[in-house]
């Protein structure tokens, strides 16, 4: 007889299960220098084209108390390099909650990496978007709320979760290669 996952299942399946997306985002973000104005701005650009419309999908602030989205941020640090945020793609995803979950897995998940990169900007460079931090306990708080709904809505809220996953890190890839100066 098979119950519900156990604690700690559904977020490793999460990590395994989006793995080769994240791979794709990291390659695809790791060819902007991000100690060269330009290519800094960039990456900010591309970022701004998929976080923005991502975030407004998410209404996260509805899902997870104590979250604030980095929108504001990326678009300021833009508008300190001269640059405006970039068109954004119109999103018109279905917004189950599941998907939504495994959306903002991915945004917060960004925001842990963004600490290790924000350490390559030069300190004349803006860095309010990489710089920000989680709320503290936050993380496991998203981790904690993403396994309980993965053991209580079953197979299908996790295959949704895992898709609104995908399709979020897929985003940052397209926006990755759309906003390259080499593309230009």
């Amino acid at each position: 007889m098979n119950g519900p996952p156990s604690m700690g299942d559904f977020r490793t399946l999460l990590r395994t299960s989006t793995r080769e997306w994240h791979d794709r985002v990291d390659r695809a973000f790791s060819r902007y220098p991000l100690q060269q104005a330009a290519t800094y701005r960039a990456f900010l650009a591309a970022h701004a084209r998929a976080l923005i419309p991502l975030e407004q999908w998410i209404v996260a602030e509805h899902l997870l108390p104590g979250w604030t989205g980095r929108s504001a941020a990326v678009a300021d640090d833009l508008a300190a390099l001269a640059a405006p945020p970039p068109p954004a793609p119109r999103l018109d995803w279905t917004p189950t909650a599941p998907a939504r979950w495994g959306a903002l897995y991915v945004i917060e998940g960004s925001r842990l990496g963004a600490s290790v990169l924000v350490r390559d900007v030069p300190q004349d460079l803006p860095t309010g978007y990489l710089g920000a931090r989680q709320a503290p306990g936050l993380w496991r708080s998203l981790l904690d709320q993403i396994e309980s709904h993965a053991a209580a809505g079953g197979a299908a809220w996790r295959d949704q979760a895992l898709a609104g996953a995908n399709r979020a890190f897929a985003l940052f890839a397209e926006a990755a290669r759309e906003t390259h100066p080499a593309h230009h």
